[in-house]
């Protein structure tokens, strides 16, 4: 197994950037961690789209939604049923999935060994490479790209 491309995008990196309605911080930073792992080892767009690429998210919480939305109710606000998908841990990963068109298999876990994880689909055949997202820290995001060892 062969680890490269190791990212890491801080929520100040995108203070500036317009987030979607129907995104978040943490999963624009996913989104961007995964294109830079991608840049530093050449991985175009066109070359993803020819593998079967899965991600691996590793996190202990979700996006932290309930808590906002206890804020946005005594601030008078409504909930959108859109806002409940970000409250659970693997929407930032399904987002990353859609964005990047991975077509490979995707996991959220929280115990256990997300490199391990990766290295079962890897070897089964499942696919080509695996990008691992560790969003554990709601202020940053880092990045991983696991493929096989080239013989």
């Amino acid at each position: 197994m062969r680890v490269d491309g190791q990212s890491c995008v801080l929520e100040k990196d995108i203070n500036n950037k317009e987030i979607p309605k129907r995104s978040t911080k943490l999963r624009e930073m996913a989104v961007l961690s995964c294109k830079k792992s991608m840049e530093k080892i050449d991985l175009t767009e066109e070359k993803l789209n020819s593998l079967t690429a899965g991600i691996v998210g590793f996190s202990y919480f979700g996006e932290n939604y309930p808590e906002k939305w206890k804020m946005k109710i005594q601030n008078g606000k409504r909930i959108r049923p859109h806002e409940f998908g970000m409250s659970i841990l693997n929407s930032v990963i399904g987002h990353c999935s859609i964005e990047l068109n991975l077509t490979g298999p995707q996991i959220a876990i929280m115990l256990g060994n997300p490199f391990k994880t990766a290295r079962i689909y890897l070897n089964s055949g499942r696919a080509d490479l695996i990008f691992y997202c560790d969003y554990s820290d709601p202020m940053k995001i880092e990045t991983s790209i696991i493929r096989k060892e080239e013989k």
